[in-house]
């Protein structure tokens, strides 16, 4: 039998809850989410949308003033299979 399109096996990714670091990338307005397996991201210019159903990673960003919550910082993670940049 086996129909089209099966499921795709490979690695899981970044799942909700991992820990994670965020880091720049020798290029600007890339960066490397570091945790369990580390990935390409880019800052979300709109928070909570996916445009094109990619994974998001929320961080929390610099606390500004001592005593307040840091704000939440959105990156969308590159996914090598379906950009040719972040494969290369």
């Amino acid at each position: 039998g086996g129909g089209r399109g099966g499921g795709r096996g490979g690695r899981g990714g970044m799942k909700g809850g991992t820990k994670v670091i965020v880091e720049p990338h020798r290029h600007q307005g890339i960066f490397v989410a570091r945790g369990k397996e580390d990935a390409l991201v880019t800052l979300n210019t709109t928070p909570g949308v996916a445009v094109y159903g990619e994974k998001r990673i929320s961080v929390d960003g610099p606390v500004v003033t001592p005593g307040e919550v840091a704000p939440k910082v959105e990156y969308r993670v590159w996914n090598p299979f379906r950009s040719k940049i972040a494969a290369a």
